[in-house]
């Protein structure tokens, strides 16, 4: 699958899941006690998140409970840097 696809869909799901109120939003909000190991860190949801919006996270909580806006936001980040649409 190639990644503008995979891009869609995690910005989809991360809508989706911090409008919910389930264990879903639990999961995707909550943190874990404890540090990150050492060396190059793997991306997490967040990381991706905030790359493809150029957003800080609480902001993307924010504006996702806005289902509106939340749409704008994704689809400004699911452009190419042509201009053109994924």
């Amino acid at each position: 699958m190639p990644l503008d696809p995979i891009r869609q869909r995690k910005l989809n799901w991360y809508g989706h899941t911090t409008r919910s109120s389930g264990l879903a939003e639990t999961i995707m909000q909550g943190t874990v006690n404890g540090g990150r190991r050492r060396g190059r860190q793997k991306k997490r949801w967040e990381d991706n998140i905030k790359e493809w919006t150029g957003l800080e996270l609480r902001n993307t909580l924010r504006i996702a409970e806005d289902g509106e806006e939340y749409k704008a936001v994704f689809r400004r980040s699911s452009m190419r840097p042509d201009g053109s649409q994924i």
